[in-house]
């Protein structure tokens, strides 16, 4: 048994656990079956290898082993950019804050959408005269727009309407960003914008790479499924470079 196959192994044993500990704590996260899956593969290519019942040829053998390396090196390379995006210096003022969409519950804010409001609203009062910017359509499940739901959200903490603007057609991070643009005259503006902070550092890039000035307010997930969150952001991320969002 090589040093290989054990950590093979035992990274397939611990995704495979850490999946156990999800179901048992009732987290209903749609990327974790990745672990699961993830895990299995990775342990049975181990134990295969172990037992003498998986024999590939040399070359391919080399071939898994540099692909399996090239992953956790692209993977650590990402999420160091996720981690330190979220404490990049903060501007001293703002003109807006644009708060990304996230899922509804009928017309209940997911909790995912309720952080990113309060941090908005916890960034507003060092900026009294920061407009803000709500951006999401309407999904199938949804009764409203998610754009409505935040400026009620918004309302009733104290926000007076005029202060709200509403992006109402958006159906991901690229078009919260490209269709407010569009829509908003925000050229010269230094602009905020609120999301997790897992999805910070893809969302602050794009928005300057469509052009504004732009800085990242991040929340952060709940710490047992902060790493299914960051996971996914790494294969988002990845998507938007080879697409050419940021």
């Amino acid at each position: 048994m090589t040093l290989f196959e054990i950590l093979v192994m035992i990274g397939g044993l611990v995704s495979i656990g850490y999946y156990l500990v999800l179901k048992i704590m009732r987290r209903r996260v749609s990327f974790a079956r990745f672990f699961a899956f993830a895990g299995l593969l990775l342990f049975l290519y181990g134990l295969l290898h172990v037992m003498g019942w998986l024999v590939l040829p040399d070359f391919l053998s080399w071939l898994v082993r540099i692909v399996l390396i090239l992953f956790l090196i692209s993977f650590v390379w990402v999420e160091r950019r996720l981690v330190l995006s979220a404490h990049e210096k903060k501007p001293e003022s703002l003109d807006a804050l644009i708060i990304l969409g996230a899922g509804l519950f009928g017309d209940r804010l997911s909790l995912s959408l309720k952080r990113r409001l309060d941090e908005a609203l916890r960034v507003g009062q060092d900026h009294p005269q920061v407009i803000f910017i709500v951006c999401g359509g309407q999904g199938p499940d949804e009764w409203i727009s998610e754009a409505q739901a935040m400026h009620d959200y918004l309302v009733a903490h104290g926000i007076s309407s005029e202060r709200i603007l509403q992006e109402d057609q958006s159906t991901s991070t690229y078009e919260n960003l490209s269709f407010a643009i569009s829509r908003f005259d925000m050229s010269g503006w230094r602009v905020g914008i609120v999301t997790n902070s897992f999805h910070l550092c893809r969302s602050v890039r794009m928005a300057r790479q469509l052009g504004l000035e732009a800085y990242g307010f991040g929340t952060s997930a709940p710490h047992l499924t902060s790493p299914v969150f960051y996971t996914r952001e790494y294969f988002a991320y990845l998507k938007a470079k080879i697409k050419g969002q940021i």
